[in-house]
C-alpha cells in the first residue's frame, strides 16, 4: 500500500545519542466523517533537510496509525445479525 501526505511533526524527546523522537498528527473532518493519522519514529538530526523536512523512509521504528469514523465507516461495519450468523456458521 502506498500513501502520500505531508504532516507537520514535533520533537517529543531527544535521546542521549542525539536521535530525535518525532510525532506528527493530522485529523481531517468532512461531512460527518473523520480521518486521523499519527506518524512517529526516530530521526537522525542529520537527515533533516534545509527545508526542515524528513522523509518517513528515514525514520527508525516508524509507526503509522490511521483511523476512520463517521457514517461511511459505520455503514461498512457489520451489524450484530450478520456477525452472529458468521459466528454460528463458522465463517470468519
Amino acid at each position: 500500500e502506498r500513501m502520500t501526505a505531508r504532516i507537520s511533526a514535533v520533537v517529543t524527546d531527544v535521546k542521549p545519542n542525539g536521535m530525535l523522537v518525532l510525532e506528527a498528527r493530522e485529523t481531517v473532518l468532512s461531512d460527518r466523517e473523520s480521518k486521523s493519522m499519527v506518524v512517529s519514529g526516530l530521526c537522525d538530526p542529520r537527515d533533516i533537510t534545509n527545508r526542515n523536512t524528513v522523509e518517513s523512509s528515514q525514520l527508525a521504528n516508524l509507526v503509522i496509525k490511521t483511523a476512520h469514523a463517521g457514517d461511511v465507516k459505520d455503514g461498512a461495519t457489520k451489524g450484530w445479525g450478520p456477525r452472529l450468523f458468521e459466528f454460528l456458521s463458522g465463517v470468519n
